[in-house]
């Protein structure tokens, strides 16, 4: 009897086997989408975050007090070199050339005078009717009175200059700021900034580096000849190009940073002072490298990994080491997978290892870099 219960329950066991395989050829595949590695020049570049400053930045400040009698200008308007901006009240201004002007014809006439009575004393010295000492002290009045009139020629001029001063004109052709005075308001000379102008045609953009990228730097290409591009953090497909400009002589010792500054052309102001933007120098350019899109790449416990679809429609889970990011879709796989192969980029969840799969080519083709 024993051996009868033994057989039957064997022949359950078999049966329930059988069962289970049949399941199992008869499950569906999971669908998946996949692309394959593609080869690709890969630029290798030191990043920063840097922000830009402008070209040129002037506060402008009175050089005479006054009223502000007129503003001739709008707040962010792009103004022109040498265009006119206030207007400080110039009467008391005038008055004093005219007090200055005066003052030197007065002058002048006692000049014309004194010489005059020298050159008739001088005559007169000659036939010994007057002393020496009476002609000399006339040629000392006339040598007073001929430094007076330069000194009155000196006031003159600064009456000139300060009447001149009454109207504030740009130094720069550049964009100017916040109104910081209106019209009617007391300022003083060099007292607070009135407005302040950026040119913003061309910008700097300041960014540091750390030593290890100034060592990449100093065995790859050095400081000459350097591609600097930089980008909107915003959209990093604005990227323009930049001119290197300054390198400081050294590292901050509080930072552990050395300052690099760029210069970019902002003819049609894209970008705008105090913007963050990514700096990039460029130190080589890796030929033919495997590139995988960004997400085909998975991470567990070990590290990174994906899955590549075999020829027998199954899946292979295998490690990768992952090198720069292109962009925002691709990446580049320094080792675990080959030219061609394909790897999964859709349907991971419901992946295991030697899963069978249906494949389906990813709709949308690789955006290689330019």
């Amino acid at each position: 009897m024993f051996r009868g219960i033994l057989a039957a329950l064997v022949l359950l066991s078999l049966a329930s086997c059988s069962n289970d395989s049949k399941e199992s050829s008869s499950r569906p595949a999971v669908s998946i989408y996949y692309s394959e590695v593609f080869l690709q020049d890969v630029p290798v570049y030191i990043e920063a975050i840097g922000v830009f400053k402008p070209y040129h930045y002037v506060e402008v400040k009175p050089q005479v007090s006054g009223l502000i009698e007129e503003v001739l200008f709008k707040e962010g308007q792009l103004v022109a070199k040498d265009q006119p901006l206030f207007r400080i009240e110039s009467k008391a201004y005038t008055i004093q050339l005219k007090e200055a002007q005066a003052l030197m014809l007065q002058h002048e006439a006692s000049l014309t005078l004194a010489s005059q009575k020298y050159e008739r004393m001088n005559l007169l010295k000659e036939k010994d009717l007057v002393s020496t000492q009476d002609v000399e002290e006339l040629k000392a009045q006339v040598s007073q009175f001929e430094a007076q009139i330069r000194f009155d020629k000196a006031k003159i001029a600064q009456a000139k200059l300060n009447l001149k001063k009454c109207e504030i004109t740009s130094p720069i052709r550049a964009k100017a700021g916040k109104l910081l005075v209106h019209s009617g308001n007391l300022v003083a000379s060099q007292s607070s900034s009135l407005v302040a102008l950026s040119d913003v045609s061309k910008l700097y953009v300041d960014f540091f580096i750390t030593e290890r990228d100034f060592y990449q730097l100093s065995q790859t290409k050095g400081k000459e000849g350097l591609v600097i591009e930089v980008a909107s953090l915003i959209r990093p497909e604005d990227t323009v190009q930049a001119k290197l400009s300054f390198v400081d002589s050294g590292f901050d010792s509080q930072t552990g940073l050395m300052h690099f500054r760029a210069l970019v052309d902002n003819e049609k102001g894209f970008f705008a002072p105090g913007q963050n933007v990514r700096a990039k120098i460029l130190l080589e350019i890796l030929k033919s490298v495997p590139v995988v899109p960004q997400k085909a790449i998975k991470i567990n416990p070990q590290g990174s990994y994906l899955f590549v679809l075999k020829s027998d429609s199954t899946v292979e889970m295998r490690p990768v080491r992952l090198g720069k990011e292109q962009g925002n879709q691709f990446v580049v796989a320094l080792a675990g997978v080959l030219p061609g192969e394909k790897v999964v980029t859709e349907g991971h969840l419901k992946l295991a290892p030697g899963m069978q799969v249906e494949g389906h080519s990813e709709p949308v083709e690789p955006k290689r870099r330019q």
